[in-house]
């Protein structure tokens, strides 16, 4: 189990942060898509905080979450496709006949349209 507690707080320099959870609702896209969040909690300043990579892990979260109401491929599925193949990222884009930065954002940050994921 994952401890819940961080070694400091940079606001109040105690050591109690509390990694919290939370559903947030947003659109985007123009689809209203609904994704757990994950922020750092600081109980003596009543503060949430973002830390470390928790920004790009909720906005992972985010466009994973849009790409499975649009029937889209999220980022792991992508990842273990490409995986389960046995292929690199370069690989996989000279096969699908784009980059491997291509590939790669796609895999990390950037939400393929429909063209792209019925291609992969």
């Amino acid at each position: 189990m994952r401890d819940n507690k961080l070694k400091m707080c940079d606001l109040c320099g105690e050591e109690h942060l509390e990694i919290k959870k939370r559903i947030v609702e947003t659109e985007l896209k123009g689809e209203a898509i609904e994704y757990e969040s994950e922020y750092a909690y600081c109980p003596d300043l009543d503060e949430n905080i973002l830390i470390e990579n928790m920004l790009d892990k909720n906005l992972n979260r985010m466009r994973n979450a849009y790409r499975r109401k649009v029937n889209l491929l999220t980022s792991d599925e992508l990842v273990d496709l490409r995986s389960g193949l046995g292929m690199s990222q370069k690989n996989m884009g000279i096969i699908l006949g784009m980059g491997e930065a291509t590939i790669g954002r796609i895999e990390s940050k950037v939400i393929q349209d429909r063209t792209t994921d019925d291609t992969i």
